[in-house]
């Protein structure tokens, strides 16, 4: 499905607090941030959540 994945980060432009070589993955749940769950600090409950891997393209 491709929603768990993980990697070592080689390069980047600006991501404060990691560092080179660190070993990194990802959560694979994306909330919309703007739907009443969300505005509410509940984003789990998003309602046009989408999940890496199974509503949008995996890794």
């Amino acid at each position: 499905m491709g929603h768990e994945l993980s990697g070592e980060l080689v390069d980047f432009d600006n991501a404060p607090g990691f560092e080179k070589g660190e070993a990194v993955s990802i959560i694979p749940y994306f909330s919309c941030g703007g739907c009443i769950a969300c505005r509410k600090g509940k984003p789990n409950c998003c309602t046009d959540i989408k999940v890496f891997g199974v509503h949008i393209d995996g890794g």
